[in-house]
Parts: structure tokens; sequence; C-alpha cells
């Protein structure tokens, strides 16, 4: 038996004739709370207004991290004013017909309040790989995850 467990409904209709030519266009609800709207990425034929499995896979992973870590900081008493994070899923072709994401790559920039000072940083910079290996959807894929941190202290 799960301790947790979370519910995606994915919906999809034909539409038009069909064939390669399908619409890649679908609904993804989270019951009780919003809706997205989902396709294929560009390159596999999808909608590029609408969000692909891929998007969604590196901000699942960016979303976590960023919730571990900022629950660890304030755990150990430190103020983050803000964290903005331009995370990268890289999907690459090994072999015919094998793409994966082999690397998401974490770009968060994070602003604490107070002064700069050697054990803020070196607790800032713990608390990354702390809330990394904290991080159960990471740990939950085999992916590369890589963290290139910029911090500031204002």
């Amino acid at each position: 038996m799960s301790d947790h467990r979370f519910e995606v409904q994915t919906l999809w209709e034909l539409t038009g004739s069909g064939g390669n030519d399908f619409s890649r266009d679908h609904l993804i609800r989270f019951p009780g709370k919003t809706e997205l709207r989902g396709s294929a990425a560009p390159s596999f034929s999808g909608n590029a207004a609408n969000l692909n499995p891929e998007e969604l896979f590196v901000a699942s992973i960016s979303s976590c991290q960023m919730l571990t870590y900022l629950y660890l900081c304030f755990k150990n008493r430190m103020t983050v004013k803000g964290y903005e994070d331009n995370a990268v899923g890289e999907l690459v072709r090994e072999g015919p017909g094998h793409l994966w994401m082999k690397r998401v790559t974490l770009k968060p920039v994070i602003r604490f309040q107070g002064a700069e000072s050697q054990q803020a940083r070196a607790l800032a910079i713990r608390l990354i790989q702390e809330a990394h290996d904290g991080c159960f959807i990471a740990k939950s894929v085999k992916t590369t995850v890589d963290i290139e941190p910029n911090l500031l202290f204002l």
C-alpha cells in the first residue's frame, strides 16, 4: 500500500481523418484542481501552444528540487527571498528509435536575505545537495540531474 496517491486524468479524442496526421492535442486533468492543454513537442508533430510531456517532466524535477530546498533552508533558518530556475532537459537519441531524457540541468538563481558569509554560502551549497538527495522525483528517474546554482545574498 502506498503512502500517497496522485491522480491525473488524460483525455484525447480523434479529430479529422486519422492516420499519421492525427491531432496530438489532449487534456490533462487534475481532479478537483486545474486542467492543462497538452500535446506532443513540435518536433513530434505537436502543438507548440500546449505543454508537452518533456516540459512537464523537466518542470516536475525543477519544482521538487525547489520545494525540497526551500523546506531545508527554512528548517536551517536561512531566509530565501526568491528562487528562479531556468531548467533545461536534453532528449537524446541512443540507437534507432531510442530517445530518452538523458539529462536535466537545473540553473536556480536563489536570493537570500542577509549578508553573505563563508558559513552561509557553505550551508546554502550543502543544502542544494541535500535537497537533490531528498527530491523524490529526481530519485525516481534514471535521468542525470545536474544543478548549477547562482547564490545571491542581499
